[in-house]
């Protein structure tokens, strides 16, 4: 059986405070010493408030307990009941729980750094607005998105009156497409909005990601597009006229060869003839420039 500091001590101080009581009445009963007698009564008073207070030590260290635990502090320490045998398994019960409730912490402490460093290095700018207006997170590429801190909702104007209605207009779940004015030049921006509940309070998060680059793909494929169309008719009709006008220069040029010499009708196909052949050169010509901007909308592949 392991020694109980708790069940030694409440021994003593009983055996103390039978003792004094029994002094006490014998003194009464035998002498008229009353200033001893006041004196014993006294010390008997304070021997049972010590008692009961020594008594009640486990239930403080337990509503000390119950407090770390309430304001989630874990530096407390219940050595104190660790070394007494009666309240061993009590005493490391606690510091189970006091050192499961360390860990726990460690966690959301890890786990809150690490979502503020994914949230503040974030490609997409991303900025959460209070109640109030006021800009509560900015990370970085918002930063320089802005150029300056933003610190209300005020301060979109800077962008552009439409870009601040904008901002402001928009409801959570939805998205639009905003241009944002700055030195540099304007900016189209995808925004989108959520709305978070954090302590009782509302806030909207908004995300703003640069669609330039997409824009601009999007107008270049556009226009190989257009190109391709263009490239194919323009192809369509020259190849017959080129061809066509071939074979009648040959035709003309055959039949021009059999004709006297001084036959009225040789000038007149002689012109016919250079015009056919001018025909033929320039849409081929214009054939070969049309084939060759058919390559510009052509990926090219590179030869190791």
């Amino acid at each position: 059986m392991s020694y109980s500091r708790f069940q030694t001590g409440m021994a003593l101080r009983a055996t103390a405070l039978t003792f004094t009581i029994v002094v006490v009445v014998w003194m009464i009963d035998q002498t008229r010493w009353y200033a001893t007698i006041t004196f014993c009564a006294a010390a008997a008073l304070g021997q049972f408030a010590a008692l009961v207070r020594f008594a009640t030590q486990s239930s403080r260290e337990v509503a000390r307990f119950l407090d770390a635990i309430s304001f989630d502090d874990t530096s407390q320490s219940f050595s104190m009941l660790l070394a007494d045998g009666a309240y061993f398994e009590l005493g490391t019960a606690m510091s189970r729980v006091l050192e499961q409730l360390r860990s726990f912490r460690s966690e959301r402490q890890e786990q809150a750094r690490y979502l503020e460093t994914l949230v503040a290095h974030v490609p997409v700018a991303l900025i959460s607005v209070d109640e109030r207006g006021g800009v509560r997170l900015l990370n970085i590429a918002a930063r320089r998105l802005f150029g300056t801190a933003i610190a209300e909702t005020a301060q979109f104007a800077r962008h552009g009156e439409a870009f601040a209605v904008g901002l402001e207009s928009i409801r959570p779940g939805d998205a639009a497409i905003l241009r944002m004015e700055r030195s540099s030049g304007s900016l189209q921006l995808k925004v989108a909005v959520t709305e978070l509940a954090l302590g009782g309070k509302h806030h909207r998060l908004i995300s703003l990601q640069n669609i330039e680059s997409e824009m601009s793909a999007q107008e270049l494929a556009a226009w190989q597009t257009v190109i391709r169309v263009m490239a194919h008719e323009v192809m369509n009709s020259l190849t017959p006229v080129s061809s066509l006008a071939a074979t009648a220069h040959k035709i003309v040029r055959s039949v021009l060869t059999k004709l006297p010499a001084d036959d009225p009708r040789a000038v007149e196909l002689g012109d016919a003839a250079e015009a056919l052949d001018t025909v033929a050169r320039r849409s081929q010509g214009l054939l070969h420039f049309v084939q060759g901007h058919r390559h510009l909308t052509k990926q090219l592949v590179p030869q190791i």
